[in-house]
């Protein structure tokens, strides 16, 4: 069984929040961007 990597682990636990919250989905669709900038920063430095 392939383990987790800690970007998977980062996506589940967003998940998680979201459920969690049950935000709207301009707010997710904001989080989620907000997430997916961080990551992409993080990839490129």
């Amino acid at each position: 069984m392939a383990s987790l990597s800690p970007r998977d682990d980062f996506f589940g636990l967003a998940i998680n929040q979201i459920v969690q919250f049950g935000l709207s989905s301009l707010q997710v669709i904001y989080y989620l961007e907000q997430l997916f900038r961080c990551i992409f920063i993080k990839m490129n430095n």
